[in-house]
């Protein structure tokens, strides 16, 4: 048997060759349809209210500026020699697993309220100093593509995209969050390898998407820091 090749690309905003723009927005649409589906439990969101949006929502996610999303692929398929795939390679070969990376953005810095339950966090001796903020949110890896570690190189990818941003702005630290629910021991566990640390809260809401919609669901937040 051949042995998988694992990538990991965050999704353009914008691309000029239309043909592949239009995939990229309905495969977003299909993984994440499919996600809501496979696991309902593991998203606040659901699929009878996602599967009702139009077009322009799907592709407004892919262009929200606070937002990057990554795609993992696994294939057996020996045409891509890089390390990196092209976008004609990304549409044509199916996507085993997704993260999206969101930029937390407060009063402080855009004079607008947070959209996110930043009052759940608990204090730490780091929220007063400069940092940038990102949660890990619609984490998904498709069954029968777990065990290969693309949980874990989406994870990693988006903390080195995050790490990038903070230092191109010149932030002193940068937080990563997320919300887990608190009886998915899987994901607690994987994100615990990855540098993750529960605060020791739960909190009664879970952000998967943007704008956040808050749900009497049982989660438990893990964050990391790194300067």
């Amino acid at each position: 048997m051949l042995s998988k090749k694992r990538f990991v690309t965050l999704l353009p905003k914008i691309c000029d060759n239309q043909g592949i723009w239009e995939s990229l927005v309905s495969q977003q649409k299909e993984f994440r349809l499919a996600s809501l589906k496979v696991a309902p439990e593991a998203f606040s969101s659901k699929y009878e209210r996602e599967s009702q949006f139009e077009r322009s929502v799907w592709e407004s996610r892919l262009k929200n500026p606070m937002a990057f999303t990554f795609v993992a692929i696994a294939t057996e398929d020996t045409s891509p020699s890089t390390a990196e795939l092209r976008l004609s390679e990304v549409v044509r070969l199916p996507w085993a697993g997704m993260l999206v990376l969101v930029a937390v953005m407060d009063e402080a810095t855009t004079g607008a309220p947070s959209h996110t339950p930043s009052e759940c966090f608990r204090p730490h001796d780091k929220l007063d100093t400069p940092h940038l903020e990102f949660q890990l949110n619609a984490m998904f890896v498709q069954p029968a593509a777990r065990g290969l570690g693309l949980g874990k190189a989406l994870i990693e990818a988006a903390i080195a995209y995050g790490q990038a941003v903070s230092e191109d702005k010149g932030s002193l630290s940068t937080r990563f969050t997320v919300l887990v629910g608190s009886e998915n021991l899987a994901a607690i566990n994987l994100y615990r390898k990855a540098g993750f640390k529960a605060t020791g809260e739960e909190v009664g809401g879970r952000i998967d998407t943007v704008p956040v919609s808050l749900e009497d669901t049982d989660t438990t937040l893990m964050e990391m820091w790194v300067d």
